[in-house]
């Protein structure tokens, strides 16, 4: 493949990878160049390959910009894993398409082997991407997730309530 070619593939995936959080109600932080790459790690596609290929491999903050740099050409400084936390990944969690340490959840979280998966319902809904299912695909993943955001966005503003003691 010449490097043209491949720098086409990589821009369209990409492109693709930024649509799919803007079709799920993502806001324009959750659906930017970050979050792209981001879900192309995690689903574990590389350029040439269709999203009905999309696995579920565990990756950690680590292995999303080694892969990041591998196949996408993208290079992210050591320095940048709070952006790419912040930008996608913790999102994504919040949002209940990525899993944290599915393998161990004892893990904490400044540990190198904590690690994100997206979930089963994110992977059929990846490798549904392009295809004559999406559409109706994308909408019932939506019915299912509402619910859980309702649920993490209470469970949050719980969480942020101080106690005062007087």
């Amino acid at each position: 493949m010449n490097d043209h070619y491949l720098d086409h593939l990589r821009r369209e995936k990409l492109d693709q990878a930024i649509s799919i959080p803007k079709a799920l109600h993502f806001g324009p932080r959750q659906s930017n160049e970050v979050a792209g790459y981001t879900l192309l790690t995690l689903a574990d596609l590389r350029p040439d390959q269709k999203w009905s290929e999309a696995t579920a491999p565990l990756r950690g903050i680590k292995g999303i910009i080694d892969f990041m740099r591998e196949y996408y050409n993208v290079s992210y400084a050591p320095n940048t894993r709070e952006t790419i936390r912040d930008e996608a990944v913790e999102y994504f969690v919040s949002a209940g398409l990525l899993l944290t340490n599915p393998d161990n959840p004892n893990w904490p979280t400044n540990s190198g082997k904590y690690v994100y998966q997206i979930t089963n319902e994110t992977l059929q809904l990846l490798k549904n991407f392009n295809t004559e299912q999406w559409n109706n695909t994308s909408k019932i993943y939506l019915e299912q997730i509402e619910p859980i955001r309702q649920e993490l966005t209470r469970m949050r503003k719980a969480a942020d309530l101080s106690l005062t003691f007087s």
